[in-house]
């Protein structure tokens, strides 16, 4: 006789956390409200006829949508513009650097896994 497997919910969604420069970060289950948010912001910045640099802003908050921060030893959390604007002045980075990353986190987003 075969035996009865149990699938829990909480197996078949993975954390996913990103590592920026030091900083840790988990990206936020992507629930229906927050799915319907996000992906209204990307379609946005996709129609937007601004260049990354104008459009910078809304990028930088895009990934704020998406994110959380992850406390480090100290406890201290670190928002994700703070430090990609940080590695922008510093010129450590460019603008397509930035939209990359966008893109990496919106693909990203915390959804289940394929059983």
């Amino acid at each position: 006789m075969a035996r009865a497997r149990t699938i829990k919910a909480a197996e078949l969604f993975d954390e996913v956390h990103i590592d920026l420069w030091g900083a840790k970060f988990r990206l936020k289950d992507m629930t229906r409200s927050l799915e319907k948010q996000a992906s209204e912001e990307w379609e946005r910045l996709e129609n937007s006829e601004e260049t990354v640099e104008d459009a910078l802003p809304q990028f930088l908050e895009f990934m704020e949508t998406l994110t959380e921060p992850i406390p480090d030893e100290a406890g201290k959390k670190t928002k994700v513009k703070t430090v990609v604007k940080r590695e922008l002045d510093a010129d450590n980075i460019g603008y397509g650097h930035v939209l990359a990353l966008a893109e990496q986190i919106m693909s990203r987003g915390s959804g289940p896994r394929p059983i």
